[in-house]
């Protein structure tokens, strides 16, 4: 591989060409000029060693602090069980007196206790000084060698010369995510940096990311053609992102809406490389909320509904398998995020790669989560709601049969404010009115009771809350008719159940008449 330029004559750079000037002379002789301020070339796999082992150090001195405080954590407590066990064999070996006993003895205790509280000072002070030591004394300071090596690191990801070798880029990343994971003021520091990456300006469905920066716009530079067809770059900065998410989750938290971009269409990459990617994505984000490290939020499940459907078998498992888990928790977060997941399931539809089957067999299977009956009263209240919001946002246009002889009621500020106060942006009328498809049949999709049926009752006859959905979206009306006809089938059935269960046992018991006359 051709020679790389890592330094420009420092310290470091000295060394190194001291190390390296028998072995490099042979392949440019006369190139490196006398004196400090010559230029050190070095074969990109030593550059890729270096930055490896940089970022392997820093990681691995940040698990020997963490496992020296937890050494000094049990040391602590097995004195303090050896102390507190030693205490109470001298208390059992003393004769009981009365007297001045009882109070020597809450002496006693209250110094047992002032030494448990100083025992907890101690441990605050020792978590604050290892945390002090991780976070500036591991990859800061300026006789520190993980110092002297963020310059190379920055250097695989930003020079074109160092970036087009596949395999300095990834060990670029790769070290500088370790080192994030060390820092967290230099996580915040170069946050920008890695998403940049994982999304660059231009790239189809990307998130830009913030202007002002020399650094980013470096990156716009020669060479981005090599960062966006690098699959196996993202993929792999994606499972740091996660690790990131876990170790600083107050810095990352920020930046998690573009990491739910990578759910869509994936920007640089095309077929099997896309759908790696987006595997991938959804990989880390399933496992960071089934393990309580990343609150799950609508949007994230509105795009992982959408890939239950995807072409992609194993992502397609993978995001089925997510909402199967997330129904069994006791926090309800299905129940409690379907109104919104359903309202936005048609933003998201272009954006989820090719599908199979449409709007509607999404709500079919996430309507399949909703057993409970209270759930089901909580739903119909706040569908209904959504639905007339969603309604009044079309203005009456979406239904082709509607009758023209009727007012059209449009979207009131009340409906705007209402949206804008759940967290919800006021959709265009096209995308209102595929919401009013959905949201349609999320109610019809439901199973009622007779305590569910009243509650709807209520709804749409007393209250008239889908007087609009009702008046100008066929589909609603459709839906609701639906409800109807399976309620009258399950009442006729159910009488057609109770009738012929006497004439059942009518026989039964002629049969059993009979025998006796018979024995008789």
């Amino acid at each position: 591989p051709a020679a790389a330029p890592i330094c420009d004559g420092d310290a470091g750079g000295e060394a190194e060409a001291a190390g390296t000037e028998g072995e490099a002379g042979d392949d440019a002789p006369g190139e490196e000029a006398p004196g400090a301020a010559a230029a050190v070339h070095a074969s990109a796999p030593r550059v890729g060693c270096v930055v490896f082992l940089a970022g392997h150090l820093a990681l691995r001195v940040l698990v020997y602090l963490e496992s020296l405080q937890s050494a000094l954590k049990r040391k602590r407590l097995a004195e303090e069980d050896k102390r507190m066990a030693e205490q109470r064999e001298k208390n059992s070996k003393k004769p009981k007196k009365g007297g001045k006993k009882g109070g020597k003895e809450d002496d006693e205790d209250a110094n047992n206790e002032a030494t448990s509280m100083g025992g907890v000072g101690q441990e605050e002070r020792e978590n604050d000084a290892f945390l002090e030591l991780a976070e500036s004394g591991v990859i800061y300071g300026s006789r520190n060698i993980l110092d002297k090596v963020k310059p190379l690191l920055f250097k695989c990801l930003l020079d074109p010369s160092l970036r087009n070798d596949p395999v300095l880029r990834r060990l670029g990343a790769i070290s500088l995510c370790k080192y994030m994971t060390v820092s967290k003021k230099f996580c915040q520091e170069n946050l920008q940096l890695l998403f940049t990456i994982l999304f660059p300006k231009g790239g189809a469905g990307a998130l830009s990311a913030h202007d002002g920066e020399d650094t980013l716009g470096s990156i716009g530079a020669s060479g981005m053609g090599a960062l966006l067809e690098d699959t196996t770059l993202r993929q792999g900065l994606l499972v740091a992102v996660g690790d990131l998410l876990f170790r600083h989750p107050n810095v990352v938290e920020p930046w998690t809406s573009r990491l739910y971009a990578t759910l869509g269409s994936a920007p640089g990459a095309e077929g099997g490389a896309a759908a790696e990617l987006r595997l991938t994505a959804l990989l880390v984000l399933t496992h960071l909320v089934l393990n309580d490290m990343l609150k799950p939020r609508a949007v994230f499940l509105v795009r992982a509904l959408w890939l239950t459907a995807c072409v992609h078998e194993p992502t397609a498992r993978v995001a089925r398998i997510l909402f199967q888990e997330l129904a069994k928790r006791s926090t309800n977060v299905v129940y409690n995020l379907l109104p919104q997941i359903i309202s936005n399931l048609p933003k998201h539809q272009d954006t989820s790669g090719q599908l199979k089957g449409g709007a509607e067999e999404r709500v079919q299977f996430i309507m399949q989560f909703i057993e409970k009956e209270k759930h089901v009263e909580g739903l119909i209240e706040k569908l209904t709601v959504r639905l007339e919001q969603s309604a009044n946002i079309v203005g009456g246009k979406a239904s082709s049969t509607q009758s023209k002889t009727q007012p059209v009621r449009p979207a009131g500020e009340a409906t705007q404010e209402i949206m804008e106060q759940d967290g919800d942006d006021v959709a265009p009328p096209s995308e209102a009115a595929e919401a009013v498809t959905c949201l349609s049949h999320a109610i019809g999709s439901m199973t009622y009771s007779d305590r569910c049926v009243l509650r709807l009752h209520d709804a749409v006859v007393v209250r008239k809350a889908l007087h609009t959905a009702i008046s100008y979206h066929a589909v609603t009306r459709e839906c609701l008719l639906n409800i109807v006809e399976k309620c009258r089938n399950r009442k006729a059935a159910k009488a057609n159940g109770d009738g012929p269960a006497p004439e059942a046992e009518a026989p039964a018991g002629g049969e059993g008449g009979g025998g006796g006359k018979g024995g008789g």
